[in-house]
């Protein structure tokens, strides 16, 4: 079931719409399981502008690119009251571009931060290890519309 989407036009419509999103998510999050964010998508269709969206919100200062080689990377959550209060210490971005499946997932901890309470985890070609991502978590699937609009659309994920 289609929850909603987004229609951005700019790199910057993706990034502020990302922050509305997850001010809104935050309100809703629970304590007792990570806030896990599914992105799908071809290429250079916004998901990395979307995870920068995400990490703003969260007062985090480092630039954010893709870690498609490192696969992934870890902050502190430091600059959100929303975060914190929802038990939210940890912003993980993940990249399964160069994952070949869940079993390797597993072999690098990423089912163990998937599992985490404390954690928002926002993991780019997730279909990849589609098996492992528990539920709850919200799924959204960026779409090329043409050179510059990118469809963003949103599913909560339930068990």
């Amino acid at each position: 079931m289609e929850l909603s989407s987004i229609t951005t036009k700019s790199s910057q419509a993706t990034i502020a719409s990302a922050k509305k999103f997850l001010e809104k998510v935050l309100k809703e999050a629970r304590e007792d399981a990570p806030l896990i964010f599914y992105l799908e998508g071809e290429l250079g269709s916004g998901k990395t502008h979307f995870v920068k969206g995400l990490a703003e919100a969260l007062g985090i200062k480092d630039n954010i690119t893709s870690p498609t080689f490192v696969l992934m990377k870890k902050y502190a959550v430091s600059g959100s009251t929303a975060a914190r209060q929802a038990g939210k210490k940890l912003f993980f971005h993940i990249d399964c571009y160069r994952i070949y499946d869940s079993q390797d997932a597993r072999q690098i901890g990423l089912d163990k931060i998937l599992e985490n309470p404390r954690a928002i985890v926002a993991v780019e070609w997730a279909e990849r290890i589609a098996d492992i991502v528990p539920k709850p978590y919200w799924k959204l699937v960026f779409k090329h519309i043409d050179d510059k609009t990118r469809k963003i659309v949103i599913k909560n994920v339930q068990r």
